[in-house]
């Protein structure tokens, strides 16, 4: 009885110092720094992953490996395996929005000059990053939202298109026919002539009609002005432009036209109707000077 019970405390003991040799074998000590402090761990698991994993409730997925280390990495004893967290920050930068310059024309200015109606004003645009870190070191950055804070406010200006009619001198240089007279006297005015044109400068001319619609007209004087009654075209060298005249017959217009068929004495009158135009016919005719200009910077 004694024989067998040593022989069974034999075995049990062969069989307990087996299992601690092959305990020992497969358990390995490494040291784990998580940001920098230690943690000594004793692991059976072969690769870093698998002590990754088995320590999941100490590293989580916010940690990296740092250095040569994969998790693919078979552990060795007293191996140093160094892990850092991953920190999210967000920052916010601003940049400026330019304003534009926006023109408007105003064919009540005068052409060449400008007004400003409204200063500009750059707008702000921000930009927010969400930017990772390992430690110290930037991982990965991105952009996650772009906001107007302020809106950008357009430059207006206007800009002039009105043309002026210059002032001009009305040239006093005698032609042959016709040429311009001196007063007249008044039993020889003409019945149709106002009173108050009567002892101003005549002209003697050849006057026919027109209409802004005849073939190669714009509807747009020299000038710059619309056509219509009112409108006389001359040769600028005989009568300026701006000049006001009164037309036995026509009334009251201003030269502000002219064209490559009228030369010398000869003006055209604007009628809104080709029917008045045909019924003017040509007339030689005295024309009387009401308002005189004085210079002539578009003169053709």
């Amino acid at each position: 009885m004694t024989k067998r019970l040593i022989r069974v405390m034999a075995i049990v003991v062969f069989m307990l110092a087996i299992g601690s040799s092959t305990a020992f074998a497969y358990t390995k000590t490494v040291i784990i720094n998580l940001d920098g402090v230690p943690r000594m761990v004793n692991t059976e698991v072969t690769t870093v992953g698998d002590l990754m994993n088995t320590l999941g409730d100490v590293i989580s997925a916010d940690y990296v490996l740092q250095g040569d280390i994969t998790k693919n990495t078979e552990l060795t004893k007293n191996m140093v395996i160094d892990l850092t967290s991953i920190t999210e920050k967000k920052s916010t930068k601003t940049e400026t929005i330019a304003f534009d310059t926006e023109i408007r024309e105003n064919p009540n200015l005068e052409e060449g000059k400008e007004n400003v109606l409204q200063e500009g004003e750059n707008g702000v645009l921000s930009i927010i990053t969400k930017e990772n870190y390992s430690g110290t070191e930037l991982i990965s950055s991105e952009i996650v939202e772009e906001l107007v804070t302020k809106e950008a406010k357009n430059k207006i200006i206007e800009r002039g298109t009105k043309k002026e009619i210059p002032v001009v001198e009305m040239k006093q240089e005698s032609v042959k026919t016709p040429e311009l007279q001196k007063k007249p006297e008044k039993d020889k005015k003409p019945a149709t002539v106002p009173a108050s044109v009567v002892g101003n400068t005549s002209l003697n001319v050849i006057a026919t009609g027109y209409t802004p619609g005849d073939p190669g007209c714009t509807g747009i004087t020299y000038t710059g002005t619309k056509a219509a009654r009112g409108t006389i075209a001359v040769d600028p060298s005989v009568i300026p432009f701006g000049t006001k005249l009164y037309i036995p017959g026509y009334g009251y217009g201003v030269a502000a036209d002219t064209g490559g068929a009228i030369k010398g004495n000869k003006i055209d009158l604007c009628y809104e109707t080709r029917t008045e135009a045909l019924n003017w016919g040509i007339k030689n005719i005295t024309v009387y000077v009401v308002k005189q200009k004085r210079r002539n910077p578009l003169s053709p």
